[in-house]
């Protein structure tokens, strides 16, 4: 696990999430938007659990064939872990600029609160 792979990890399912929401937004409610959203960001990160699933049962299956124990740090559970709070924090700041951009919206033209 490298920065890099974390930084497509917590950049990938953001960018796919706010393109997913703003194109919705043209035509919903922000609400809307938003639950669609976090639904593209759980997927996506759906599809990077199981990448990176694959990826470890293939190291631990070539392992397995030349009869050698090959520890993974950090360890498969951790791996998951931090893919899975990426993805929850990749929903807040969906959730958290969606509200700014609304305020600021409703502000230009001029609502009241």
């Amino acid at each position: 696990m490298t920065w890099r792979w974390l930084a497509l990890v917590f950049g990938a399912p953001l960018l796919a999430g706010f393109v997913a929401a703003v194109l919705i937004r043209i035509v919903a409610d922000a609400t809307i938007a938003n639950a669609i959203g976090a639904f593209v960001v759980v997927m996506v990160m759906l599809l990077l659990f199981a990448s990176e699933f694959i990826a470890l049962d293939r190291m631990h299956a070539a392992c397995r064939a030349v009869g050698q124990y090959c520890p993974t740090f950090p360890g498969d559970f951790r791996r998951y872990s931090v893919i899975g709070l990426l993805g929850f924090g990749d929903v807040g700041v969906l959730y958290m600029v969606t509200l700014v951009v609304d305020e600021w919206r409703r502000r230009r033209k001029g609502y009241s609160a």
